[in-house]
C-alpha cells in the first residue's frame, strides 16, 4: 500500500547515518490527508485509509525514536481547507511548498503529525 514511501525513508535514513554533521539535518515529508484521524463513509476509500493509516503510524514512530536522539523529523502532513475539512484531491501547490520548505528547513517544536492550511501550521 505504501511500501514506496517505507523504502524512501529507509533510504533517507541510510543517506543522513552517512552524511556526518550535515545528516543532522534529515527531514522526511510524507503528505497525508485526514483519513487518519476520520472514516469517510465511501468504501472505494477503504484502501487508501489503511495506508494512510499505516503510513501514520510509522512516520510518528520514526519520528519519537529520531528525533531526539539523531535530530531527524519525519512529519507526517496534511493540507486542510481553513474549517479543517479536507482539501479533497486538489492540493494547493504554493502552499504545500511554502509549509513543506518550513519542515524542511527547521521546524523543530512541530508535533511530527502536522495540520497546515495556506502554507502555515494550523492545529485542529
Amino acid at each position: 500500500m505504501n511500501s514506496g514511501a517505507w523504502v524512501a525513508a529507509g533510504e533517507a535514513v541510510k543517506g543522513w547515518a552517512e552524511d556526518g554533521e550535515e545528516g543532522k539535518k534529515g527531514r522526511f515529508i510524507y503528505t497525508g490527508n485526514l483519513l487518519n484521524e476520520m472514516t469517510l463513509p465511501v468504501p472505494a476509500l477503504v484502501t487508501l485509509g489503511v495506508g494512510k493509516n499505516a503510513a501514520w503510524s510509522w512516520v510518528s514512530l520514526a519520528d519519537a525514536v529520531y528525533k531526539d536522539k539523531k535530530g531527524w523529523r519525519f512529519f507526517y502532513a496534511d493540507e486542510r481547507k481553513a474549517d479543517g475539512s479536507s482539501i479533497g484531491n486538489v492540493p494547493d501547490a504554493e502552499s504545500n511548498g511554502k509549509f513543506y520548505l518550513e519542515l524542511a528547513e527547521g521546524a523543530k517544536d512541530l508535533p511530527s503529525t502536522v495540520t497546515f492550511v495556506d502554507g502555515k501550521y494550523q492545529k485542529f
